[in-house]
This record gives structure tokens, sequence and C-alpha cells, in this order.
């Protein structure tokens, strides 16, 4: 049986104790999400696993994707025909709710209409067993754990119940939200964490306030929703939902993909509960609108993306094999036409970026995109108004308590899969800009959108009107203290290594790779666990950077007399430590006429030279240094060589 780690954190020790004791989970839901979670329980676990839907339809196709699922891996020889039939046996699906009771783990992802929750969570409150049950977490894309902790009549249960929240591909994807709300006992939390750290080994934002949505699912709410309102033919679905490929992918694509009931439902959910000062208000309250006419008939019409029986939505897409767009809706006639591609004349600023991204060998940067920002074409004019208002809003995030510069970096580079982390891009702006640029940049935009009130609302940056009023955006609070960037950065690769904290002016660490324990007075070990399970742990430029931040922190405190000794592991099942990632010594982007573009010799050269300097620096050191690792090879096997002890 997997087992968790506290990896020198006293503080979780009790919750470790706990999810070592878990042997059966019960997801209520068999969507693409519930889907997705038993498929990544099975592939990591040996749980016995309830998959409960009241609808047979929908366990039939479930089970018809586990079938199919299980006879691919076999057939391709990623699993043996004795290893298929075990995880066979451990799921079972069902349409009743008996199967709660033995389950140490509930989990509910069903939709997000507040009745059907309603009943959901009264069944699970007369068929759960109060002692038995760890944790009950909900999949939620914009209650808060308070309003849906309410729905239990038990103190109890409400003291054991979490909004836990992962992204499409849940089995896929790296992050993964913790909110805890003003119910949930420390206890619960801290099983919530570690379950989701190293069960299920996602990247953890753990959020112990409420919050509408955490933080990834609004910014990606609001990517499609500002968007929507100003689609009127299919090549504004292509061209405006365009701009976000610059960042990671068209969300009217994603929608298709996921079904677009998460994203309505949400969007009346916000309309009607979003708190007054919220800027998205803006978004979902447009004359009693909560999201487009256009929007509503395809949901009318059953067009909800690939599940649907049309396998139409915002797009046509292939009827047989992985989903393939053929057409593009039309929203004024209905009907669905071919797809144009992006004009070069009218966005010639997108297209600028690109070719600048690939002579430096990267996707995308963060300078390509400043480029785009201040651009006279339509690309700049429709960055200006649809992607300065997320940033404004994350600023917002950062202003109000409610998130960190690092946890809105991070989830918006690992859930949404930003190839420049958000906080990273407004960092680049100021950068460039200085934050009087950045200030007079949102302003062009404001006077650009004057016409629109919606828009010029969420364009606020001075706080003179719009759910903002009264409070200056936090670019003012930034200029009045000097501070210049929201992350501190690497001296390698300048990747993100530190948030900066406004209580004390100084920047603390934030790691996406990584996770650091500091020394407790009775040890003095500091822990650092390599954090990357979906990829064995390899390293990179970015992990270089984060490595040698952390170990400097390591040094500070062997200097204060707090340290005397690092121990060095891994996280995931075989704690593994597999050496360079292997897309680093290509540049990253693929093109279809070429494949990868490699490193030259020279730049694959100097990245072995910094991490071994790295790693001697570790080894000279005056720290005593221990690894705790299971399987090695290459690099990850010749960074242990420079350990004292492994």
């Amino acid at each position: 049986m997997k087992k968790a780690f506290a990896f020198g954190d006293k503080s979780i020790e009790s919750a470790v104790r706990r999810v070592n004791e878990v042997r059966c989970v019960a997801i209520i839901g068999a969507g693409t999400m519930g889907q997705g979670i038993a498929i990544d329980l099975l592939k990591k676990t040996e749980y016995e696993l309830v998959l409960l839907d009241v609808q047979a339809e929908a366990l039939d196709r479930a089970r018809a994707r586990f079938d199919a699922m299980r006879t691919a891996d076999v057939k391709e020889l990623r699993l043996r025909p004795e290893d298929a039939r075990r995880a066979e046996a451990r799921i079972t699906f069902s349409q009743s709710y008996d199967g709660l009771a033995r389950a140490d783990v509930v989990w509910e992802v069903a939709t997000e209409r507040g009745e059907i929750k309603a009943k959901i969570f009264a069944a699970i409150e007369k068929h759960v067993e109060l002692d038995h049950i760890a944790a009950i977490f909900s999949n939620t894309s914009s209650h808060t754990t308070g309003e849906l902790a309410v729905l239990f009549k038990s103190e109890a249960l409400r003291e054991k119940f979490l909004t836990v929240h992962g992204y499409f591909p849940f089995e896929s994807n790296r992050l993964i939200d913790v909110m805890k709300g003003k119910f949930a006992s420390t206890e619960t939390f801290a099983f919530g964490r570690v379950f989701a750290d190293q069960i299920l080994e996602k990247t953890v934002v753990a959020l112990p306030a409420d919050h509408h949505g955490y933080l990834t699912d609004p910014i990606f709410q609001a990517m499609a929703a500002v968007i929507s309102w100003d689609v009127q033919t299919s090549r504004d679905i292509v061209e405006r939902g365009g701009l976000w490929d610059m960042f990671t992918a068209n969300p009217f694509q994603v929608l298709d993909q996921t079904g677009h009931m998460p994203y309505t439902e949400s969007s009346r959910h916000l309309g009607r509960n979003l708190p007054e000062t919220d800027r998205l208000r803006s978004l979902y309250n447009r004359g009693g609108e909560h999201y487009p006419d256009w929007i509503a008939k395809l949901e009318r019409d059953g067009r909800t993306g690939v599940n649907s029986p049309s396998r139409r939505g915002f797009f046509c897409w292939s009827d047989e094999g992985p989903p393939r767009i053929r057409q593009v809706l039309d929203p004024t006639s209905g009907e669905y036409v071919p797809v144009s591609e992006i004009s070069r004349r009218d966005y010639w600023s997108f297209y600028e970026a690109v070719e600048q991204d690939r002579r430096s060998g990267k996707i995308k940067s963060a300078e390509s995109l400043v480029h785009v920002a201040c651009a006279s074409d339509l690309g700049g004019c429709a960055f200006r108004r649809y992607a300065l208002p997320i940033c404004l809003y994350a600023l917002d995030l950062i202003q109000d308590g409610i998130a960190t510069p690092g946890q809105i970096n991070i989830s918006t580079r690992a859930g949404l899969r930003f190839k420049v982390g958000l906080i990273e891009l407004i960092d680049a702006l100021i950068g460039h800009l200085t934050i009087d640029g950045v200030i007079e940049l949102v302003r062009r935009a404001r006077d650009e959108n004057s016409d629109d009130p919606y828009m010029v609302e969420m364009l606020d940056v001075d706080g003179q009107c719009g759910p903002r009023k009264g409070r200056p955006c936090l670019l003012f609070e930034m200029k009045r203290r000097n501070f210049t960037r929201l992350l501190g950065y690497g001296k390698q690769y300048q990747t993100p290594v530190a948030e900066l904290n406004f209580e004390t002016g100084e920047y603390r660490g934030s790691y996406l790779d990584l996770r650091v324990h500091g020394p407790s007075s009775r040890d003095r070990v500091v822990s650092i666990v390599f954090n990357n399970p979906l990829r064995g742990n390899v390293f990179n430029r970015a992990v270089i950077d984060q490595l040698a931040h952390a170990f400097s922190d390591v040094l500070h405190l062997h200097r204060a007399g707090q340290c005397g000794a690092v121990l060095f592991s891994a996280a995931g099942t075989g704690m593994r430590m597999l050496g360079a990632d292997a897309r680093e010594f290509n540049r990253g982007w693929f093109e279809h006429e070429r494949g990868y573009a490699p490193l030259s010799e020279a730049e694959a050269a100097a990245s072995s030279r910094n991490a071994v300097t790295l790693f001697r620096m570790i080894q000279q050191s005056p720290v005593a240094s221990i690894g705790v690792f299971g399987e090695k090879w290459g690099g990850g096997a010749e960074f242990t060589y420079y350990l004292d002890l492994r």
C-alpha cells in the first residue's frame, strides 16, 4: 500500500498516519472529472474505489472508458494482464449510496447546481459512518467551502469537509486546490493537503480562507467570459480566443472538451454571489445576464462539446478517434463553417512574438507578451481589452490577502499551463514599462474601451468606479513602497524562486518543483523534497534555480546556528531521481517540418556545468548532506554521489 511521509514536517505527522489508514475512496459523479479522479487513484494507489452516479448512462460511459483504457494499456505493454484484472476488481460502479458506509474518503464531483448538491450532501450524511470517515471532499468551480458545508446538518461532518479541486485532465494535470473554509478542523485541512500532495502527487495550493473558485478557476472562467461577450462571428471565436493561445490554449476549445455546464452554472452562481468588491462581477452581471445568449442557445440545443451526442459545441469535432477540430461555430446562423487563420495583417504582433520566441529558443516569453501588450494592431488592442483585466484581478487577490504572488504564479503555470506565469507577466510589464508605465497602459486600455461601461469597470486601476471603487490598484502600493517586482528570480536562468512578502518587504522561497521544510529546535535538519513526481523529479533549469536558492537559505540557517544537516528526498511513490529533463536539451517547442529544435553543443554543455557547479557547492559546504531516494538514474544518481550520506 502506498505510504505518505512527514518529510521532517512535524506538524503533519498525525495527518500522515490517518492518510496511511485510507483503504476505500467513494467518488460521487461519473462525468469527465469523476472518471479522471478514479483513473488517477487506480494508477497511483491500491485503494478500493466506488464510482457512484444515479444515472446509468453516465456509469456506462465511465465503464466503457475504463475498459478501453485497460485494453490499450495491456496491448501496448504498459500494464500486465494480471494487474489489469486486479485494477478491474478494485472499482465498483454503483447507483446506490450504500457503498459510502465503507469509504474512508468521499469525493463529490457532481454538477455545480446547488439543488443537486443539496440532495447529494443529504445522502452522504445519511450513509457515511461518522466514526469511520476521514474526510469529505467536494470538487466545485464556484461555490465556497462555507456555502457547501452548511448543507450538512451534522457539525462533525462540517468539520470533516473540504473543497478539493483538480483541473482537466485530472489524471495528468499537476495542480490541485485544497480550501479549508471556516468549518473544517485543522486536522482535516492537514489531511487534505497530505492526501493531495503525496497520494495524488499534485502541486497543492492550500487556501485557509474561503474564496469563490479558488485562484485558478476564476482566472480560467474569466478568460472565457471576457471574450464571450464580444463574439459575433466564427472569426471572433478563433481570433479572440487565439489571444489565450499565447498563454495556454483557446478556452473555447477546453470548454468543449470538459463540457459547458461547469462554465454556465458557475457563471450563474458567481453572478449572484460574488462579493461586492470583486472585479469580476462586471463579467457575470451584464444587464441581468450571466453569460451571452449565443452560449445559452448552445446549452439549450445540447451542443456542449466533444461529449455531446452531436460532438458539437463552439467547434465541430471529429466523429472518431482523438478529438480534432473540423469546423467552428457561426454564432449568428448557428451553423459550422471552416476555421480561418488569424489574420497576419490585423494581428501582426502575434506573429512577430512567435517569430521572436523561435529565435530565442523558447515557447513563449514574457518579453514577447510585453511586445503584444504595447502594439497598436488588433492583437495589442485585444491584449489590453482581455488580458489586462485578468492581470488586475491577480493583483486584487494579492491586495485582498486571498493569495500570495507565488501561489498565483504556480497556479497559472501548473493548473492552466501558462507558458509564462501570470505574475511573471506582470513583473515583465513593470520591468519594461515601470509601474507608472503599466498604470498608463491600463488607462490607455480604458480609454480605448470607453464605450463599454462594464469593461471600464474591469479596467479601473485608480479605484474610481465599479466594484473596486475607493480601492486603487496594488500597483500604487508597490510604487509607494518602492517594490519593483512581485517575484524573485534565480541567478542562473532567471526562473521564479521567491515571492514578495508584503508584511516584511522581503522575498521568501516559493518553489514549483521543490518542497522545503525548515528545521525544528529539536533536530536542526532542513528537508528538501524534489516535488515533480509526474516527470520523475528530473533536473531542468527551473529546478537548478530553485535548488540554488533553497540551499543558499540552508547556508544562512547554518551560519545562524539553526541548521546542522540537510536531508534530500523526492516526492512520489518510488522517490525517483531520474536525472536531467530530456526536454531541456531541445528548445521546448515543436515544428512539424523540423521536429524539436535541439540545444547547441555549447548550450547543452553550459547547462550541465551549471548543475555540476551547484552539486559541488553542496558537497563542499559545511552542512551535512543526506540523500534518501529510491530509484536513481543518470544525473539523479550523479547528484547523490555529491552528498555525504546516501
